[in-house]
Parts: structure tokens; C-alpha cells; sequence
């Protein structure tokens, strides 16, 4: 029953399309127990003037191009792009089947708010594992973050882009 209300909110947050990045991009940390590169980024939602969600960006260090990028309300999870090889597969949680996904995803996915709602709904318990594949070609960070932003509908404005990545050999095309 908590969630419920929670998951309204969610909902208009998503469907919501007054929401930019907060002004210049932050700066990026080297969180040492991840092994990562980390940034967040504040998103305004311009109705209210009030912050409640950020993006997240996670970039590893061993691996730099398997990252992701996951949008957070109030520090729950609501959505997250993930990079993995194309041949690395992971098995879908089984309440996947429930909502029509894939036992199986390989490569690049997502975990859609769409897809997790009724799960986080049905046991109670703020999670997002079910997984989506991604078929589009997003082949650099860049194509990435845009894409995500476009299915979260936040705005991105001129002056936040190219987004400033850490020194850490991305690929870029």
C-alpha cells in the first residue's frame, strides 16, 4: 500500500515532459569501492521548480564501455540503461513473464518504469530487475544518454551537451 502512492507520483513524474538537467553538468568522482566513475545529475521539473530525481551515470573502470545511466526519484530507482557485451546474457526475474518480457536478455537493456511498476506493486519491495533488450544501435555514451533522457522525457538543454566525460577511454565515434 506504501508504494502505491509512490508509484503515482512516478507515473506523472515520467509521463511529465517539464523536466530538464539543472543547469551545467556536475562534476564526475571516482567512487573507489565500485571501482567507477560516478556522476549525478540534478533534474528540475519546471512546473514546480523542485528537484526530486537525478540521472545517475556509472562508468566502470576495468570495463569503461558497459556503463549505465539510471534515473532516481528521491534515490529509489525508477529506470536504468545498462551496456553489456552482446554476448553476455542475463536471466530475466521471473516476474517477467507476467508483464510479456524475455526470460533472457543479452547486451544493452533497459529496466523500464513501465516494465517494473507492477512488480515493485505486487511485492512490495522497490526494485527494478526486470529487464528489457534494446535493439537500437546506441554505439557511443553520448547516443546512450540521449536516448535515455528522450524515454524519460527530460529535456536536455544546448548548453549541456556534449556531456563532459571522465578520461577513462570511452569509446567515442
Amino acid at each position: 500500500m506504501v508504494y502505491d502512492a509512490k508509484a503515482a507520483i512516478v507515473d506523472d513524474l515520467i509521463a511529465s515532459t517539464a523536466k530538464t538537467l539543472q543547469d551545467y553538468q556536475p562534476h564526475w568522482t571516482f567512487a573507489a569501492g565500485y571501482r567507477d566513475h560516478q556522476l549525478s545529475w540534478p533534474v528540475l521539473e519546471e512546473d514546480s521548480g523542485v528537484t526530486r530525481s537525478q540521472i545517475r551515470f556509472r562508468i566502470p573502470e576495468e570495463h569503461p564501455e558497459y556503463c549505465s545511466i539510471s534515473y532516481l526519484h528521491r534515490g529509489d530507482p525508477v529506470c536504468r540503461l545498462d551496456r553489456d557485451s552482446d554476448d553476455v546474457c542475463k536471466a530475466n526475474h521471473p516476474f517477467a513473464r507476467q508483464v510479456g518480457l524475455s526470460p533472457e536478455v543479452c547486451g544493452l537493456h533497459i529496466h523500464s518504469w513501465p516494465d517494473n511498476r507492477q512488480y515493485i506493486l505486487a511485492t512490495n519491495t522497490w526494485d527494478i530487475p526486470l529487464r528489457r533488450q534494446v535493439d537500437e544501435n546506441l554505439s557511443n555514451f553520448e547516443q546512450m544518454f540521449y536516448w535515455f533522457c528522450t524515454h524519460i522525457n527530460v529535456r536536455i538543454q544546448p548548453h549541456n551537451t556534449p556531456i563532459q566525460l571522465p578520461d577513462v577511454g570511452l569509446w567515442r565515434h
